[in-house]
């Protein structure tokens, strides 16, 4: 098996796998403590460059990143992944958080 393939692998188990109620409620504190300081401290402009079309298979797909039937490949700064969390957690959508986070690590 490739490491790709167990990297997908891994991906799909964690995607079934729900988070205990206490760790959205952590997650959920980090977040208010931490969103402005991120936001003046960090470098938000750090962008990195990804192929929305690596991600098609990933869902749900956060609605700000480009559509992944685009070719050309994107990019998406530290800023606009806040944003996306932000807005994410704001509606609870932990599953699009964890997309955005991913797809800026991962590029």
């Amino acid at each position: 098996m490739s490491r790709q393939a167990r990297a997908d692998a891994v991906d799909r188990e964690m995607a079934v796998r729900l988070l205990p109620d206490a760790a959205l409620l952590a997650l959920g504190r980090w977040w208010s403590e931490n969103a402005a300081r991120l936001a003046d401290e960090t470098p938000g402009a750090h962008t990195v460059r990804y192929s929305p079309g690596r991600w098609a298979h990933i869902t749900p797909w956060p609605s700000a990143l480009a559509s992944r039937s685009q070719v050309a490949d994107a990019g998406i700064s530290r800023a606009q992944v806040a944003s996306i969390v932000a807005g994410a957690l704001r509606c609870e959508a932990y599953r699009e958080a964890l997309v955005a986070t991913y797809v800026w690590g991962e590029g």
